[in-house]
């Protein structure tokens, strides 16, 4: 991360159209004060920590793992972590966002804590989807991946939904329709409604 850069901050699981537009008004918001733009995210998802019993529920694997920022309060993450540690000069966030030990800190404290701090802090509305007068977020692209409803999946994500897995032995019953298919073991990732997809490989 550059110094002095204004960074989106979220969890961007799945990156969808949403995330997108958080990232776009991070950069609309550098670029007016000539600042380089960045992303902080967390690794693993804050859930992981306070709701650790939860199912697989990621919408994407992510690359890398830290575990250390959930027991930070939240005046300490912005401190020893945006400012210190990142030297961020301005953060933007979802309206929504919470951090810190025990989710306690959100997104109007983000901005008094920041501004504590000497830094900018922007909070973005969630982003509607017009067409079906719903808000865009993760918890609405897994509603719909665990529904199987693979084309509103995509409509929010704003691409095809993608996964990776092992395959793993089955009951080989594609056999007897005809179709060659694929059991895959998905890991950490959501479990889309059980049933046979098409897919492109």
């Amino acid at each position: 991360m550059v110094t002095g850069a204004v960074a989106a901050i979220g969890s961007f699981d799945g990156v969808h159209r949403g995330h997108r537009f958080l990232i776009a008004e991070t950069e609309k918001l550098a670029i007016s004060v000539g600042a380089p733009v960045g992303a902080v995210v967390f690794d693993p998802h804050p859930r992981r920590f306070f709701q650790p019993e939860a199912p697989p529920f990621l919408i994407t694997l992510p690359a890398t793992r830290d575990a250390g920022l959930a027991a930070m309060t939240p005046d300490a993450f912005v401190r020893e972590i945006l400012k210190a540690r990142l030297g961020l000069s301005g953060v933007v966030a979802g309206a929504e966002f919470r951090f810190g030990k025990a989710r306690a800190g959100d997104g109007e404290g983000l901005k008094r804590l920041c501004a504590a701090e000497g830094m900018s802090a922007h909070l973005a509305a969630p982003l509607a989807d017009d067409s079906h007068a719903e808000k865009i977020s993760s918890t609405a692209v897994r509603a719909a991946i665990a529904a199987g409803d693979m084309r509103s999946a995509a409509r929010l994500l704003g691409r095809i939904w993608s996964v990776g897995g092992v395959v793993s032995k089955g009951r080989e019953l594609g056999r007897t329709i005809g179709f060659a298919t694929a059991n895959l073991t998905l890991g950490a990732l959501i479990e889309p409604r059980r049933g046979v997809y098409a897919v492109r490989a």
